[in-house]
């Protein structure tokens, strides 16, 4: 059940911040490679930034044996 929690929240916080992206994009005049090229950006971000915290955060603990 705290997995399902954790996702959920993870889901919530990256929408939030891919809102406040698109946000500034729409209020400023950008050309449409820039917004092409900044979307492409938040998205590999947000595909390989959870799996790199879970890498380094399964490492820590392992390290400091907490199980």
């Amino acid at each position: 059940m705290s997995t399902i929690i954790s996702l959920l929240l993870l889901g919530v916080s990256l929408s939030m911040d891919t809102f406040s992206i698109s946000l500034s994009i729409g209020t400023f005049n950008i050309s449409k490679n820039k917004i092409i090229f900044i979307s492409t950006l938040v998205g590999i971000m947000h595909f390989f930034m959870p799996m790199i915290g879970a890498f380094f955060g399964s490492k820590v603990i392992t390290f400091l044996n907490i199980n």
